[in-house]
C-alpha cells in the first residue's frame, strides 16, 4: 500500500534520517525528536518516549493538514503505529521512498489551480482589496453553500480542496499584515489577533470561493464555477489552466 511523507520547515525540522530521496530508506530519529522538543520549549528535556513516536504517513494526501513544502509518496513501512482506528494516518519507524509528487496535490487533483489563487492572496493590495468588495456578494455567498452542501452529499467530512482553505486564509491574513496593523484587532474568545477590517475579511471570502470553483470544478456547473469566482477574478483576471 502506498503512503503519503509531507515535509514542511527546515531540514533540522524533519525528524527522520537521511533527509527524502527517491530511492532512499528513511528512519525515524529519536534524537532529531528531543532536539525539536528543546528547541520549542527552549531548556533540555527528559529523554523519556512514550512509545508512539514515528515518521508520520498519510493514506490519503488531501488528509495532510497544512501545505507542505514537499511531498513524497513511500511504502515499506516498518513499526507502523495507529493511535486510532479511524486515523487516516499513522506513524512508523522507517519508510522507502518511492516518488517525489507535487505539492499541491495535498488540495486535490485540481490543487495546483488553489496555489495559483494562493499565490495571488500572497500579493492582494490594498486597491484589489477594495474593489473585490465593492462588488456584491450574495450570489458567490448562495453558491459557495452550494457547492460545500453537494460536496457533503458525497463525503460528509472534511474539505474538498483538504487544507487549501486554510492556507488561502493564511494567504489573506499575511498581506494584511503586510499592509496595516490596523486591519487587526483582537478575538476575546479565541485570544488571538485576527482580520478585522471588513473589506479585507470579504477579499478572504473571495479568495476561498475562487479556491472552491478551481479545486473542484465539477461541484458546479461551468456558468455557476465562473459566477462563484466573479468577484475574484474581477481583481485578477481568469486563471491559467494546465495546458
Amino acid at each position: 500500500m502506498d503512503y503519503y511523507l509531507a515535509e514542511k520547515g527546515a531540514e533540522e525540522e524533519f525528524l527522520g534520517l537521511p533527509l527524502p530521496a527517491v530511492g532512499v530508506r528513511v528512519r525515524f530519529d529519536v534524537e532529531k525528536l528531543f532536539a525539536a522538543r528543546e528547541r520549542l520549549l527552549g531548556h533540555p528535556v527528559e529523554r523519556v518516549l512514550a512509545g508512539d513516536e514515528g515518521l508520520v504517513v498519510h493514506e490519503d494526501p488531501m488528509e495532510v493538514l497544512q501545505l507542505p513544502d514537499r511531498l513524497w509518496r513511500v511504502d515499506g513501512l516498518t513499526g507502523e503505529v495507529r493511535l486510532a482506528p479511524a486515523n487516516r494516518w499513522l506513524r512508523c519507524q522507517s519508510l522507502r521512498v518511492r516518488e517525489e509528487l507535487p505539492a499541491w496535490l495535498v488540495m486535490g487533483p485540481h490543487g495546483d489551480l488553489v496555489a495559483q489563487v494562493i499565490d495571488q492572496a500572497c500579493h492582494l493590495t490594498d486597491d484589489q482589496v477594495r474593489a473585490i468588495a465593492a462588488l456584491d456578494p450574495v450570489d458567490e455567498q448562495r453558491l459557495y453553500r452550494a457547492a460545500w452542501e453537494r460536496w457533503r452529499v458525497h463525503r460528509r467530512s472534511g474539505s474538498p480542496v483538504g487544507c487549501g482553505l486554510l492556507a488561502v486564509h493564511d494567504a489573506v491574513t499575511q498581506a494584511a499584515r503586510r499592509t496595516s496593523p490596523d486591519l487587526f484587532g483582537w478575538d476575546e474568545q479565541d485570544e488571538v489577533e485576527v482580520v478585522l477590517d471588513h473589506a479585507w475579511l470579504q477579499a478572504g471570502h473571495a479568495a476561498g470561493a475562487a479556491a472552491l470553483a478551481q479545486g473542484v470544478p465539477d461541484l458546479l456547473g461551468a456558468e455557476e464555477n465562473r459566477r462563484l469566482m466573479r468577484r475574484w477574478t474581477a481583481a485578477f483576471g481568469a486563471p491559467e489552466h494546465r495546458s
